[in-house]
């Protein structure tokens, strides 16, 4: 299976994943407010010399509402160009797969399940996206997504968890905003290793039940799905904001 992953949640990045071969195109543009100028030409570089992928998957967010419609605009219209899948995936979770796919399950103290990752993306107005998960092999969610100040999310971070505060090494931060937090211990995975961490959401969310391991799962059967099945899924495409926009209309 070839899929193109899109995240334009921090700024511009895609990559194409063969999974059969896994080979891996990647090209990303670092500026957070270029999405609009960036992206087509992103996909087209990754793309150039390969056959037309199987299936499109793109971050839903959280993320701030420009860059994040560009993705998922594109993404939809690539869709339906191709005639092929596009299915959304949660920012945070994705970071948090990709997190745990990097942290080596021996550091995690004894009971490698008792690591903790918390995903922190920039929200823009002074706040962030987070959400907290356990580091096992399901990457079990432990909250819902949130938005808030950095000074409050300590504060949330033991309501989720009332252990928090003693786990110490066995915490690990990841996403743009994950080094804003003081002592945090961070990972850091690239765009690659989100594409991976995606096809795993994917799978999970397909299988129903965040317990499963395995990546893989039946494109066909994705296949002319409407989108309101998707989001029963968990994979649909409408965007994550968690605020209102930045601009609103003036009544």
């Amino acid at each position: 299976m070839r899929y193109l992953y899109i995240d334009t949640c921090a700024a511009s990045a895609v990559a194409l994943v063969d999974t059969d071969t896994s080979d891996v195109k990647t090209a990303e543009v670092a500026d957070s407010r270029s999405q609009v100028e960036s992206l087509s030409g992103l996909i087209s570089r990754v793309l150039a010399g390969s056959v037309m992928p199987d299936c499109v998957m793109v971050s839903r967010g959280p993320a701030p509402f420009t860059g994040l419609r560009v993705g998922l605009v594109t993404a939809r219209a690539l869709g339906a160009a191709w005639g092929v899948p596009v299915l959304g995936v949660d920012e945070l979770t994705v970071q948090a797969t990709a997190a745990v796919s990097l942290w080596d399950a021996a550091s995690r103290g004894a009971n490698p399940d008792d690591g903790r990752i918390v995903t922190v993306m920039d929200a823009r107005r002074h706040e962030v996206y987070a959400a907290l998960f356990a580091a096992d092999a399901g990457v079990s969610r432990l909250s819902e997504d949130w938005v808030g100040s950095l000074e409050v999310l300590a504060g949330q971070l033991t309501t989720w968890d009332p252990e928090f505060p003693s786990r110490g090494d066995l915490v690990r931060f990841v996403g743009n905003k994950a080094d804003a937090v003081p002592t945090a211990v961070t990972l850091q995975p690239g765009i690659a290793d989100l594409a991976r961490a995606a096809q795993t959401v994917v799978a999970r969310c397909l299988a129903g039940s965040d317990g499963e391991t395995g990546v893989g799962f039946d494109l066909e059967k994705l296949r002319g799905e409407s989108e309101l099945l998707l989001m029963k899924r968990g994979l649909g495409t409408e965007p994550e904001y968690l605020r209102r926009p930045d601009i609103q209309e003036k009544k």
